[in-house]
């Protein structure tokens, strides 16, 4: 094979790789369960849709993501995008699964059930349509609140009663509400993984 001189010599010709190519570099193409994981914006303009495999997001590979970085940067909102599209390849799999969020940003994430503003789906659609995504929220949503030491809940904010569970536990021990989401494809799997015994079992 011939030698390839790295950095490239001066004068020699030089150009942009493709969508395509990237995408061939990172292994997509050979991903098993691809999972969209976001949009790779190259310096000269193109749009490269990107993607991690199943295995990698939820084991047995290395089942976590680590977002890191200074307060502000959009960490979290990142996450619960790859949340969704985690959510939504999943139900296209037929596969069951339930979601537990620990949520430690108080009332922030307590309308991951609910849509966005329009103005906000707007500025978003058009990745969303490059990554074959939907922009839906989350589905069979339980928010379990815990009260604090008078007996009062955390969260007086919080108007709805539908899917809210106060007084499950207190704060004693536990200062985060925590939130599931389950979708189920089989009776059994709805039998042995209800939100009651999810919740009992972290507790």
């Amino acid at each position: 094979m011939p030698s390839v001189g790295m950095p490239v010599e001066l004068g020699r010709p030089a150009r942009f790789s493709t969508a395509e190519e990237v995408t061939s570099a990172l292994g997509t193409p050979e991903l098993d369960l691809p999972i969209p994981a976001g949009i790779i914006v190259m310096s000269d303009g193109q749009l490269v849709p990107v993607s991690l495999d199943l295995t990698y997001l939820m084991g047995p590979d290395t089942a976590h993501v680590n977002a890191s970085g200074i307060s502000g940067n959009a960490k979290t909102s990142y996450l619960l995008f790859l949340l969704q599209s985690t959510y939504q390849k999943l139900k296209q799999y037929e596969q069951d699964f339930a979601l537990i969020i620990f949520n430690t940003k108080d009332k922030d994430l307590l309308q991951i059930d609910e849509l966005e503003d329009e103005n906000k789906r707007q500025t978003k659609e058009k990745y969303f349509d490059m990554l074959n995504l939907e922009m839906k929220p989350f589905e069979n949503v339980t928010y379990f609140l815990p009260r604090g030491k008078d007996g009062k809940p955390i969260f007086p904010h919080i108007k709805r009663s539908d899917q809210i569970v106060h007084n499950h536990y207190n704060s004693h021990s536990i200062k985060y509400s925590i939130i599931i989401s389950i979708t189920s494809h089989s009776s059994e799997f709805s039998s042995l993984y209800s939100t009651k015994k999810i919740i009992n079992s972290i507790l």
